[in-house]
């Protein structure tokens, strides 16, 4: 307690602490698209965080502190929670704050203010096998990381780029007051256990992520895609601009709306190529998918009922009441929407290939102490938009069946198979429904 108590005490002194004059608006890179010296200047700031004892960190002077007190800005102290902000429409605005503040403290650990955060695109093809060849042949840069996945890369741009044309709202997009929003949890949640793999590495829990140097450019890559929504869109309102981000006194998520006030913009050229222009296009984008037939292991599925509404809606979103938010392990799984009179058969492709609507992760996240949640439950969005709307045309009143499958769950930290295996069983749903229009004025 002690100890928790200093840490809470001392960050509140990153308010006071500035810069002698306005950073230089400067792009932050693809990590891939650097030069050698370029990335070997990165590197060079991460090992002197990474040197410095972190019983001598002075909550007076953090800019000068250890790897140890930045991942602990993330992770919180010990493990009686973390202080990052999740399932909470500050996510990405909490996230950049942190960011800005880590990239500063790399400039001076290594006197070079024009030094950016570079970032991962872990949606383009990977220079090493799964990782930018660095983070798997440096000792430093590899940390704990599971190297097991079966392909390359998770996702396409198109599938990034698929999830900012389909939530065109903050609630959608970024998350709601409480709860997830696409963003977090289509991409940032399976990629995180993606990362962290079977062996419970450090990325599959949010009280160890940033222990791996990978969090950082990884974390980098998502902010810059919630810089592409925001220009996509206009800059929608923040919600909340005065709102205290969390551990962060003297930060607003208003104070980081713009990039660009906050010295850096994103270079999104790929290696060798000009640079896109931007904003994004909202015309229709391929989504390519990938259908991962669901092998039916784990809890058992949880079946209801779907009234097929009236055409007219812009969006509708399968809404799942009562769903489990464990702190100790995570797990993804799948939404079939599916004619009441077949049964259900994630064994077959064709009736995957067919029916399937959504794939989803929750990824383990234990709360701050002060609002601990051990077993918490709340609430998930599935966006079916469009098959709702297909189904809306000739089939409206009709009723559906719709399934969520449990696929995979990931223990942290290393969980023993049994483990594993029993807390699937912990995995139930309360309540189902059809959520239509949610965040979007209504006429």
């Amino acid at each position: 307690m002690i100890r928790r108590l200093l840490f809470v005490a001392v960050i509140s002194s990153i308010a006071s602490i500035s810069f002698a004059q306005a950073p230089a608006v400067l792009p932050r890179q693809d990590f891939q698209c650097l030069a050698k010296d370029e990335k070997d200047q990165f590197i060079s700031a991460l090992k002197v965080l990474d040197s410095r004892s972190s019983a001598n960190d002075s909550w007076d002077h953090p800019y000068d502190n250890s790897l140890t007190w930045y991942q602990q800005l993330h992770n919180g102290p010990g493990s009686g929670g973390a202080y990052c902000t999740h399932r909470s429409e500050a996510f990405l605005t909490w996230h950049r704050a942190m960011l800005v503040i880590f990239e500063r403290t790399l400039q001076k650990a290594v006197n070079d203010p024009d030094l950016r955060l570079p970032y991962w695109n872990w949606s383009r093809s990977p220079t090493g096998k799964h990782y930018p060849i660095e983070f798997e042949t440096d000792p430093f840069l590899v940390a704990r990381r599971d190297n097991s996945q079966p392909q390359t890369t998770l996702y396409t741009e198109a599938q990034i780029q698929e999830t900012i044309r389909d939530n065109s709202t903050w609630v959608t997009f970024a998350g709601p007051a409480s709860g997830y929003g696409a963003l977090e949890k289509d991409r940032h949640n399976r990629m995180h256990t993606w990362v962290g793999g079977n062996s419970g590495g450090s990325m599959t829990s949010d009280t160890t992520a940033a222990k791996d140097p990978l969090f950082w450019v990884f974390h980098n890559y998502l902010d810059l895609v919630f810089d592409d929504w925001q220009r996509t869109y206009s800059y929608p309102k923040v919600p909340n601009p005065d709102r205290e981000l969390n551990k962060l006194p003297g930060w607003t998520a208003g104070k980081v709306e713009r990039t660009e006030a906050l010295g850096y913009t994103y270079d999104r050229k790929s290696c060798g190529s000009t640079p896109a222009p931007r904003a994004l296009a909202l015309a229709e984008l391929p989504a390519s998918l990938p259908v991962n037939a669901a092998n039916g292991t784990g809890a058992k599925p949880f079946v209801f009922d779907i009234a097929i509404p009236q055409p007219g809606f812009r969006s509708a979103e399968i809404h799942l009441q009562g769903s489990p938010f464990p702190d100790d392990f995570s797990y993804d799984a799948t939404l079939y929407l599916y004619p009441s009179g077949k049964e259900l058969d994630t064994a077959d492709a064709a009736f995957v290939q067919k029916y399937r609507v959504d794939s989803f992760d929750v990824w383990a996240h234990r709360e701050d102490a002060e609002h601990a949640g051990h077993d918490a439950k709340g609430e998930l969005y599935i966006d079916a938009t469009t098959e709702l709307a297909y189904l809306a045309k000739t089939a409206h009143g009709s009723h559906w069946k719709a399934a969520v499958v449990v696929d995979r769950i990931y223990g942290v930290g290393g969980s023993a198979a049994s483990d594993v295996a029993k807390k699937k069983q912990s995995i139930h749903f309360d309540a189902a429904s059809i959520e239509l229009n949610r965040g979007e004025e209504q006429p």
